[in-house]
């Protein structure tokens, strides 16, 4: 084919245009050129291919280069010889083409191949590049399979769900439950029990198995589907719950029939296996009898007292005598002894023998008899049987029938056989059989001694034998008898004359008026004593000498308001005792009241007249102990180490030595410290066994034998109150226990002389004075020579707290009153000889703002000095005190400490502390409300105008320590 490009360069080598020569370029333009082509172009067909042609001869007819992906395409014909290929890249995926072309796959081209590895996941491959190596669906209820593999991009994951109920393949398939598959949870209402319910549906709502002897319990309930019946044996023997449990009998069950035979004596049964078959109990004076039978578990003795009064029948019963039933033993009425005898020496005669005998004074001698019994043979040689009564000097003198004068007149019977015989001889008293006393004179190395072992020697003639003036009996002749100078009618001689024993008014005790009648006890044959009252103890300054015959005086003139000393000297035959007793001290109130009584024993236990103080710091087991003067109090001592330390209070003069003495509780019961000249003895001096110690009280004295008195109440078992009786050796254990009430708690308190009888009362209530919700009953029990009356005398019930106290006159007419709070108001019971009225004398209303007023009230003394004694009232919750004046409970002074918490909780009698003839008070509060906190315990000083608010107390005393409790006990 021949181009353009080629007839082009032919016609620059030759002539274009048909003339030869060089090419004249100029001349040749376009169009020529043009021409001449044309002109020059071949013919298709010629199979040459020309300009313009594709193909000539040889022509394609199809295309096909052989590539999958290209579309090939027959572009022109033959015919004209322009047919030629064209090849153009297939780029879409279309199935079928036969071309996977670039992109394509055989998810989006079927004319693909998958290819494992190329990170595309292709049929039928499951993954490519990121196939699972585990499978987990995070669903419990699906079996989860790993199948194929990751090397041929088939592994993939497998999820069956679970339809079985298997335990611990941690699936609870539907369908299941707890009861078949432990994968299960219970499900509350679903109508299947499953662990742990115990019911689902058909929960019990009540329990009875109907069985007498198990506790039937309905447990859980059924909203949680736990609700259970729980049958539990029952074992104890319990009465009235409808069980004998196995081991109870009747004795011990009333649920239980008694059975005869079972070895165990049960109601109405009286006996069972050791039934008696004979009666004899080996008392005299019962009629012994076997009634019932063995057989039915009925029988019994029955010993019914024998009442007659019968000869021979060997008892002698209550109200017979030896007159009436000689079964009887005669029983003289007192003892009457052989007090002097001038008996028939050699060479003596008749006319100045007697026979002196002492005895209680109006004895009747009836049936008494002086006997004479012979040493040659002990056989009776003179009876002397006797009439009349002993007379009041208690010296009955026999003289022989010829007696001289004075003798004759002096004699109280007259009878010949008074001229005993010399020795060895002996004299008896008897009372019919009964030898009531007996004397045995001269040497009986060879005779028969009828008298008291050792014998008396013998004495010349005009010489008697005689009794001291004490009439001291050992059953001993030798030490009871001494050679003396005749003295018939007269005690025999004195030979060391003693101090008697001060006994009333009790030592740091006060008393209502001055005309005091001083008592003592006597040592035996003494016939007075001398009084001395004093202005100081060491009675250096004697105010007035008594010399009185008996066992108490009363001074000349009524002695005026205020502190005395006194002590006694014993005399005998005229004779004083080189030693006087202890000296006492007592103080004569204010305000002289008409009955006499004493009462409210000031803590004063070093004789000064200034009150003194103990304070307890309970958790580190401390008491502080201060002695009063004319400033206030100064702390003296700490005693530490009492382990349980409790209550304290004042014991009075309890070994009657003139100094008062202190009670402090301790775990194990009361501890005794005694008073003295130098204060309070460091380590106690008893400590007699409570169990379970509450409360101690000094409460006087109570019996009226000169001796402080004192009482605990033990909250061990219900309650009970211990009394214990002071005397020379400290009680050990109490003398009397009085049951008071079925709750473990109450308080004891001294009452004073309430009735006036001349012995101390006892206050009790039903609540411990920090509790809360308590009865609230006061009981007032009276004292007497034997001591505390078993039931009270008085009482006063209510039905919440309670503060009481009793010990102060408040009206001033010498009967000691009783107080009473209980949170609303405070009642005042005047006293009086048949003790306090039903309905209280006054009262005054709760005041605005208080809330617990008479938590705690007290009777402080006379704080003002007017002869009346004074009310205190705490209220803890305000945080407030109110002082009333006595005689009409007139409001004086009211003191609140804000922010002082609790300030009024306790308040305890202090008595004067400096002296000034004003009592004082304590007002406590022990409960501090954080650990920064100091306790606090205020004395106020007691004044005309009351206690004083604005200027403060007198004193402030805190512990050693802060938020120790300090002051929960003080005294």
């Amino acid at each position: 084919m021949h181009t353009r490009a080629t007839l082009l360069a032919l016609c620059l080598l030759s002539a274009c245009g048909g003339e030869s020569g060089p090419l004249d370029a100029a001349a040749l333009d376009a169009a020529a050129l043009d021409a001449a082509l044309d002109a020059q172009v071949g013919v298709c067909g010629d199979g040459i291919v020309d300009e313009g042609e594709r193909c000539d001869g040889d022509c394609p007819i199809a295309c096909d280069d052989g590539v999958a992906c290209t579309l090939d395409t027959l572009v022109g014909a033959a015919a004209t010889c322009d047919a030629r290929c064209a090849s153009a890249p297939i780029e879409a995926c279309v199935d079928g083409d036969g071309c996977c072309a670039d992109g394509c796959d055989v998810t989006t081209d079927d004319d693909c191949s998958a290819s494992c590895g190329d990170g595309v996941v292709q049929p039928p491959e499951t993954c490519d590049g990121d196939c699972p190596s585990a499978c987990d669906d995070g669903v419990a209820c699906t079996a989860d399979a790993l199948v194929g593999s990751a090397s041929s991009c088939s592994a993939s994951c497998s999820f069956v769900p679970i339809d079985a109920c298997v335990s611990g393949d941690g699936c609870c398939a539907p369908g299941c439950d707890a009861t078949r598959d432990d994968d299960c949870s219970a499900s509350c209402g679903n109508g299947v029990v499953e662990p742990p319910e115990t019911c689902d549906g058909d929960c019990p709502t009540s329990c009875s198995d109907g069985l007498a002897c198990t506790t039937d319990t309905l447990v859980g309930s059924a909203s949680t589907c736990s609700a259970s019946c729980s049958f539990s044996p029952i074992s104890a023997c319990v009465d009235g719950d409808g069980c004998c449990a196995p081991g109870c009998d009747a004795t011990r069950d009333d649920d239980c029939s008694p059975s005869c035979g079972n070895g165990v004596t049960e109601p109405p049964e009286t006996c069972d296996g050791d039934c008696p078959g004979a009666c004899d109990d080996m008392m005299a004076c019962t009629q012994d009898t076997l009634v019932g039978s063995a057989s039915s578990c009925s029988a019994m003795c029955s010993f019914t007292p024998i009442s007659a009064c019968a000869d021979g029948d060997g008892c002698c019963p209550a109200g017979c005598d030896f007159g009436r039933d000689d079964d009887c033993t005669p029983v003289p009425p007192a003892v009457v002894l052989v007090n002097e005898v001038l008996y028939d020496a050699v060479g003596a005669d008749a006319d100045g023998a007697f026979i002196e005998l002492h005895g209680p004074p109006g004895t009747d001698l009836s049936g008494y008899a002086v006997v004479g019994v012979n040493g040659s043979g002990a056989g009776d040689y003179a009876t002397i049987p006797l009439s009349g009564t002993i007379p009041a000097d208690g010296l009955f003198v026999i003289a022989h029938t010829g007696a001289v004068e004075p003798l004759r007149s002096i004699a109280d019977l007259l009878h010949a056989g008074a001229d005993l015989q010399n020795g060895p001889d002996s004299v008896q008293v008897r009372f019919a059989t009964v030898v009531v006393d007996a004397l045995g004179y001269g040497d009986f190395s060879s005779a028969t001694f009828a008298g008291e072992a050792p014998a008396v020697a013998a004495v010349s003639a005009g010489e008697s034998l005689s009794r001291d003036a004490m009439h001291t009996d050992t059953d001993r002749n030798a030490d009871d008898f001494a050679v003396s100078t005749p003295s018939p009618g007269l005690d025999g001689p004195c030979a060391a004359p003693e101090a008697p024993r001060p006994t009333s008014p009790l030592s740091t005790s006060r008393v209502t008026n001055g005309d005091v009648p001083f008592a003592w006890a006597l040592p035996a044959g003494h016939e007075g004593a001398r009084v001395e009252i004093c202005a100081d103890r060491a009675c250096a300054s004697v105010l007035e000498t008594i010399d009185a015959t008996g066992a108490s005086a009363t001074p000349a003139a009524t002695l005026p308001a205020g502190n005395y000393y006194w002590r006694a000297f014993g005399r005998c035959g005229g004779t004083l005792s080189p030693s006087a007793s202890p000296v006492w001290q007592v103080t004569v109130a204010a305000g002289s009241r008409a009955t006499f009584t004493s009462w409210n024993q000031p803590f004063d236990v070093n004789g000064d007249f200034h009150a003194d103080a103990i304070i307890t710091q309970s958790p580190d087991q401390l008491l502080r102990y201060y002695e009063g003067n004319t400033a206030g109090l100064l702390h003296r001592f700490d005693l530490t180490g009492i382990f349980g330390l409790g209550d304290v209070d004042a014991a009075g003069d309890v070994n009657g030595d003139g100094f008062g003495d202190a009670l402090v509780l301790d775990s194990s019961g009361v501890r005794i410290y005694l008073g003295g000249a130098t204060g309070l003895a460091m380590t106690h001096a008893a400590r007699p066994r409570v169990s379970s110690a509450r409360d101690v009280a000094g409460l006087g004295d109570v019996d009226g034998d000169g001796y402080a008195d004192f009482g605990a109440i033990s909250i061990s078992s219900g309650s009970s109150l211990h009394f214990f009786r002071g005397g020379p050796a400290l009680p050990t254990s109490p003398s009397q226990t009085i049951s008071l009430f079925t709750s473990s708690r109450g308080s004891v308190s001294p009452a004073g002389d309430v009735d006036g009888d001349g012995y101390a009362d006892v206050l009790v209530t039903n609540c411990s004075r920090f509790a809360f919700g308590c009865d609230g009953d006061v009981f007032l029990y009276f004292g007497g020579p034997t001591g505390l009356a078993v039931t009270p005398g008085w009482s006063y019930l209510t039905t919440g707290n309670i503060g009481a106290q009793a010990g102060g006159d408040v009206n001033g007419d010498g009967y000691a009153d009783v107080v009473v709070g209980d949170f609303t108001a405070i009642h005042l019971f005047h006293g009086g000889p048949a003790g306090p009225s039903a309905v209280a004398d006054r009262t005054r209303a709760e005041p605005a703002g208080a809330s617990q007023f008479g938590w705690d009230v007290t009777i402080p003394g006379d704080l003002n000095g007017d002869g009346f004694d004074d009310v205190l009232v705490g209220d803890p919750a305000s945080e407030t005190v109110w002082l009333y004046w006595g005689p009409s409970l007139t409001l004086a002074s009211t003191v609140t400490r804000s922010g002082e918490h609790d300030f009024g909780e306790i308040l305890t009698v202090v008595g004067d502390v400096e002296a000034d003839g004003l009592d004082d008070v304590f007002v406590s509060a022990p409960d501090a409300p954080m650990p920064a906190t100091w306790e606090s315990v205020w004395l106020f000083s007691g004044t005309p105008t009351g206690i004083r608010d604005t200027a403060g107390a007198s004193q402030v005393l805190r512990g050693t320590v802060r938020n120790r409790s300090f002051g929960r006990a003080l005294r």
